[in-house]
């Protein structure tokens, strides 16, 4: 069977596979992401009463694995490749929000430190009066 994607509002800081270990897909999965070095929490059907319904009720169907992204997104029998885009894009989206905070938290270290009025742009004469500073020095 072809995987499925969708969205849930179950969201987690982290991944969740419901699973059950007679499963080759399931076992696959569980394959891939530790491979991959990633942080993932495995629902086991099989001792966890409730969680049969959990996954339908997530993926509207009976059919495992269900993974359960942190940005809401789920796969049911996902393929080793889907896995693998959905890795990278979660890592970019990852390094992007780090990227994000560094850059802030650098551009608010450079304007305390430039003082008032040094975020105005150079001109000609600020130039020209650095050059000469240089060559007295």
């Amino acid at each position: 069977m072809a995987s499925t994607t969708g969205t849930t509002d179950q969201f987690s800081d982290h991944i969740v596979v419901y699973g059950a270990d007679w499963c080759p897909d399931c076992r696959a999965t569980k394959a891939i992401l530790e491979a991959a070095l990633v942080e993932f929490e495995y629902v086991d059907l099989m001792a966890d009463e409730d969680a049969p319904a959990k996954a339908e009720a997530i993926s509207g169907q009976k059919h495992i694995p269900v993974v359960v992204f942190p940005d809401g997104v789920f796969y049911v029998e996902p393929t080793k490749i889907e896995l693998g885009l959905k890795l990278r894009a979660l890592q970019a989206d990852h390094a992007a929000d780090e990227l994000t905070v560094d850059e802030a938290a650098s551009d608010e270290s450079a304007a305390v430190e430039a003082g008032p009025g040094d975020d105005q742009p150079a001109t000609d004469a600020d130039e020209a009066r650095a050059a000469e500073a240089e060559t007295t020095d």
